[in-house]
């Protein structure tokens, strides 16, 4: 049924129409007469009902206003049906090697994804399975980049703990490419509903918000099976089972909240010949509890994803302390 037989005007031109709905608009334009406000002062009366033009200083907005209601309602149901568009990777993104593997992309995966990267709104195909497995991967090449040193001088058995591995790209990346098939690793996240995520801001007691269930499914996908995943809900990270020789956290701690409030609990999970890695903002400045502390923070690095990285290194303590025993003797 046409459009104007339901009431509803449109400004009648020859122009055409981009967007979603352009092959329809364009038809619609065709098909309406060269000028349906003529002798209706603005208005195109149908049925008895008028639709009025928004016109500003001359200006036409549109299709007058059922029109542009109709392509607001429109864009809603692509929204609800497709999902928000698929970000846009460089394509050499996918040259790299794909150390990470994601596994087929379910919906009960695509959403504990958008929980904890809310810009990745996927819908479960291989297209999108794809770009999350190549943006995970061009991730963790960035921060093996600033790291691969201090990575490299773990000792062979190492104890290592991530806290918050979202769905465990770095755990997977890591132990591939280092081998840590004989390491004992642990993993500390929670289950949650919602993000809380500021930058370099206050901790929460719920900031972990992970999906476990999706973390072990990855894990597994991986043949990454040395790792033993402790519950943030139910273990406060005073309880974790340290001292460890490397503690890690990319994008939590550090940086959506401030190390400063978590220090206690990392000075203690690193003990004396441990080091802790967290990335912080690039506007990072040292806090008060960092003083006397040996620490460094990386050179920026530009990531393949065209984000900037810094990271900033911790400890390990027992050379402090021998250097002020060198120094008191």
């Amino acid at each position: 049924m046409p459009l104007r037989a339901l009431g509803i005007g449109a400004r009648c031109s020859q122009r055409l129409v981009a967007g979603s709905y352009a092959s329809f608009a364009n038809r619609f334009h065709r098909n309406c007469p060269d000028d349906p406000r003529a002798g209706l002062n603005g208005n195109l009366n149908r049925g008895g009902r008028a639709a009025r033009f928004w016109v500003v200083k001359g200006t036409d907005l549109g299709y007058g206003f059922p029109m542009l209601l109709l392509r607001k309602v429109g864009r809603r149901l692509k929204l609800a049906i497709f999902g928000l568009p698929s970000p846009q990777l460089d394509p050499q993104i996918f040259e790299l090697e794909q150390v990470f593997r994601s596994p087929p992309l379910t919906r009960s995966l695509a959403s504990a994804i958008h929980l904890i990267s809310p810009h990745c709104d996927f819908r479960p195909n291989e297209r999108n399975r794809r770009i999350w497995e190549a943006d995970e991967n061009g991730a963790c090449w960035a921060e093996f980049e600033l790291v691969r040193d201090e990575l490299a001088a773990l000792p062979k058995r190492a104890r290592i703990l991530e806290i918050g591995p979202g769905l465990g790209r770095s755990l997977v990346f890591f132990s591939k490419k280092l081998g840590w098939e004989n390491c004992e690793l642990h993993a500390y996240e929670g289950d949650g509903k919602s993000t809380k995520y500021t930058a370099n801001g206050p901790r929460f007691e719920n900031s972990w918000c992970g999906t476990i269930s999706e973390l072990r499914k990855v894990l597994d996908y991986n043949d990454i099976h040395n790792v033993t995943i402790h519950d943030a809900g139910k273990i406060a990270m005073t309880h974790l089972p340290g001292p460890f020789d490397l503690v890690f956290g990319f994008y939590n701690i550090g940086y959506h909240w401030s190390l400063e409030h978590f220090m206690p609990e990392v000075l203690a999970l690193i003990g004396s010949y441990g080091i802790a890695i967290f990335t912080v903002p690039r506007d990072f400045e040292p806090f008060e509890a960092l003083a006397g502390l040996p620490y460094k923070v990386t050179k920026d690095l530009t990531t393949p994803l065209g984000d900037r990285l810094r990271l900033l290194i911790l400890g390990p303590m027992h050379a402090q302390r021998e250097k002020k025993g060198r120094g008191q003797g």
